[in-house]
């Protein structure tokens, strides 16, 4: 996995969420069925911004848009910490997970590590696209969402984090451009920037990820980086 490092900023605390929740992303890019890697104490503890404490909780939750948009989604909340001011990560699956059933999304990529005694100091939430969808059509859905659990929740609203990879990927560069305002930072894993108006993400840090067996995908993310950093 090749680090295009474009434009990554804010404070300290800021950059260490990030680099929490990448670690378990980029394990999961490597062995995608993250519940049999097998990792043991001692590395987990070594990732920053992780606690090895009690589990968060992880339950699946149902939200219907005013453009009677049904997502089925995935709601991770840290034990023993008080959700007020926490950062939010949003995480956007890929393509082979879209459907009806968020439970599956469980046994894959970031909630499977969060569904596995692991504390992340964040809440997260990870939707499910539905079967023939796109993350670039759901703008109006998913944005009711994210409002919807940051206003219960009462997190950040300097710490919201967009990621994904492949698809999921894809769609954070376009809903990260439709909808920046919502969001402080994006970390788009192996998604190819397609359809995405670059110049709505200027003020915006990318983190940007892309495999190097992807020539053709790192490409297009690295031109998508330099453009940002010109």
């Amino acid at each position: 996995m090749r680090d295009l490092s474009a434009k990554v900023g804010g404070s300290v605390a800021t950059r260490t969420i990030i680099a929490g929740a990448m670690f378990f992303l980029a394990l999961a890019l490597a062995f995608p069925q993250g519940n049999e890697i097998g990792l043991t104490k001692e590395e987990l503890a070594s990732a920053p911004g992780i606690a090895l404490a009690q589990a968060g909780l992880m339950t699946a939750e149902s939200f219907t848009s005013s453009e009677h948009i049904e997502l089925g989604y995935l709601l991770y909340r840290p034990e023993g910490m008080s959700a007020k001011g926490l950062p939010l990560i949003v995480y956007f699956h890929g393509s082979s997970l879209r459907g009806s059933y968020a439970e599956a999304l469980k046994a894959f990529s970031l909630p499977s590590y969060l569904v596995r005694r692991i504390n992340l100091p964040a809440i997260v939430i990870c939707p499910q696209c539905p079967w023939n969808r796109y993350w670039g059509e759901l703008d109006v859905t998913l944005s009711e969402l994210i409002k919807k659990v940051m206003a219960e929740y009462a997190v950040n609203p300097k710490k919201v984090i967009l990621t994904g990879h492949s698809l999921g990927g894809m769609g954070t560069w376009v809903i990260g451009a439709k909808l920046p305002e919502l969001f402080s930072c994006l970390v788009p894993l192996s998604g190819e920037p397609y359809e995405t108006d670059l110049s709505r993400l200027k003020d915006i840090p990318v983190w940007a990820f892309a495999g190097e067996r992807e020539p053709e995908l790192e490409a297009a993310e690295k031109n998508a980086v330099d453009a940002l950093n010109k």
